[in-house]
């Protein structure tokens, strides 16, 4: 959609490994829109963080483009880098490796705003300063300046780091993992953070987590994404794919999660995989990359060809020739006149 903040379009991702080259991203796509959040479940290694790290500039896609308010983001030059180098920042996983503990509070929020202009005089940054970590409930602010990173408990370092990162007021914000490494406790408290701070500034944010129950709870009326081997194999609002999940690999995680004690949807049925470990990135298996573990494999269907990305209903779209009927060389609209195999919900 030509609204989108941020699109990935077809992109792909290789690395090269012992001379050859191995593909951790395939095909992605993805639109996110301004003040929308998106989260990004899989499990470890599914490359939902060098997806962040594409999104970020961090890392260049090997295939297909990564866009910034319509522009391609490797072909940015001059002011139009410089805007786009503010207004996506990403909050990394660690909170203890990714300040520096030789620095005050004061001097590791100070110097963003510094280095970019962004503030006049001192009144100015003082003023600022203040703002921001009242923004991420890091208080008394006067006190929390003077104090070095580890004199803060975990979950007040990961809140720095959120400050640290809207202190150049970006558009767009990707949290790898940001809640993975502070206590259970305090995580929902970190995770509403982020959800005001959306509204309150109209941010769009990419959420990326191995827990599918903290991906529903961010994403609120948003949408998850569901990944598996560098592909993305569902996507639909949160609340539609919990309740109607329709990919194996989604109703597989659903199963394997705890309770969410906030959510009145029905507890999902177990799920008996056809093996329990996950096939290599070096030797990736043709067709569909969960036909190894799917429990609903057809042989000679999900084992010859990648299935498509299908729009199923309004929002909701999956990658399961099995559910969707959608075979390589049929058009959606005949796809979508199949019928869906019986027991699919």
């Amino acid at each position: 959609m030509s609204d989108a903040l941020v699109r990935l379009e077809h992109v792909g991702k290789s690395f090269l490994q012992k001379g050859r080259p191995v593909s951790v991203i395939e095909d992605v796509t993805l639109d996110i829109h301004p003040g929308e959040i998106v989260s990004l479940v899989g499990e470890s290694g599914c490359g939902k963080t060098t997806t962040g790290r594409m999104i970020a500039g961090l890392t260049p896609p090997s295939t297909g483009r990564v866009s910034y308010s319509g522009a391609d983001i490797t072909r940015l030059r001059g002011a139009e880098r410089r805007a786009y180098r503010l207004g996506v920042q990403l909050v990394h996983q660690d909170p203890y490796a990714s300040l520096n503990p030789s620095q005050r509070v004061r001097d590791i929020l100070a110097a963003p705003l510094k280095r970019h202009r962004l503030v006049r005089h001192r009144d100015e940054l003082e003023v600022r300063l203040r703002e921001l970590l009242q923004s991420v409930d890091l208080t008394p602010a006067d006190e929390v300046l003077t104090k070095f990173p580890h004199q803060l408990s975990g979950g007040q370092r990961q809140r720095l780091s959120i400050a640290r990162a809207l202190s150049v007021r970006p558009s767009f914000l990707v949290a790898d993992e940001a809640v993975s490494m502070v206590d259970v406790s305090i995580r929902i408290s970190i995770l509403n953070t982020l959800r005001r701070l959306r509204d309150e500034h109209g941010l769009a944010i990419l959420f990326i987590t191995h827990d599918l129950a903290l991906a529903r709870h961010v994403a609120g009326n948003g949408r998850v994404g569901v990944m598996y081997l560098g592909r993305i194999v569902e996507i639909a609002d949160a609340d539609e794919l919990i309740r109607h999940p329709q990919h194996p690999y989604t109703r597989a995680l659903l199963a394997a999660s705890p309770p969410d004690p906030l959510s009145n949807a029905p507890r999902s049925a177990p799920v008996q995989l056809r093996q329990d470990d996950i096939p290599s990135l070096l030797a990736r298996p043709a067709g569909c990359p969960f036909h190894p573990r799917c429990p609903q494999f057809v042989a000679g269907v999900c084992d010859t060809a990648v299935p498509a990305l299908v729009t199923t209903s309004p929002r909701h779209a999956t990658a399961c020739t099995v559910f969707t009927g959608f075979h390589p060389g049929m058009t959606p609209d005949a796809a979508a006149t199949t019928d869906a195999p019986s027991g699919s919900h």
